[in-house]
């Protein structure tokens, strides 16, 4: 399995819009992306992973990866600014940026169809007004491409999917219904 994550030619450490572990049949994992994954190259074509994106090839190669023959995954963000805190995110959407992140979702999206989808921010989906704005768009783009929606174990206690850097590698991957995911874009 490649350990390589490949970033795209335009992120920096102040934008990012994927981290990807390549493989046959990747899982799509959305986050928030306050990150502490730093480029180590001058262009950008290096990365020193952090604890989340450590802890989500972790996923793919042990647990899930049984369940599901996962052999790689793909990052996105449902803000593509990065910061170091979640409360270091803007305090209003950047909508130019926004766009260019959902532009770039759908190039990744490209030909894929029936995709598997892990939602795994937790309850940091409420440090800004507008990242539930943001997923929602999102998730719209992906439903185009027919996504199964997972969450890893139960729910937060306000019914957000858990995010996997908190989690044990044994924690089950569960299948989102149509009537859950209502809940959470609401």
């Amino acid at each position: 399995m490649p350990t390589i994550f490949y970033g795209d030619d335009d992120d920096s450490d102040e934008q990012r819009y994927k981290f990807e572990m390549r493989g046959e049949n990747e899982l799509i994992i959305i986050g928030i992306n306050p990150s502490t994954a730093r480029g180590v190259s001058k262009n950008f074509s290096q990365w020193a992973d952090d604890q989340t994106i450590r802890k989500a090839k972790g996923f793919v190669t042990r647990s899930i990866s049984a369940l599901n023959k996962f052999n790689g995954f793909l990052m996105l963000n449902v803000c593509a600014q990065s910061a170091k805190k979640p409360e270091k995110l803007a305090l209003v959407r950047d909508v130019v940026l926004h766009n260019k992140n959902l532009d770039k979702i759908k190039k990744y999206l490209e030909g894929k169809n029936g995709i598997s989808v892990l939602l795994s921010y937790g309850d940091l989906i409420f440090e800004r007004a507008y990242l539930k704005q943001n997923l929602r768009e999102i998730i719209a783009e992906l439903q185009k491409h027919n996504a199964t929606f997972y969450r890893l174990g139960k729910p937060t206690n306000k019914g957000n999917p858990r995010h996997l850097l908190y989690l044990s590698y044994a924690t089950p991957l569960v299948e989102i219904k149509d009537n859950e995911l209502k809940l959470i874009l609401k």
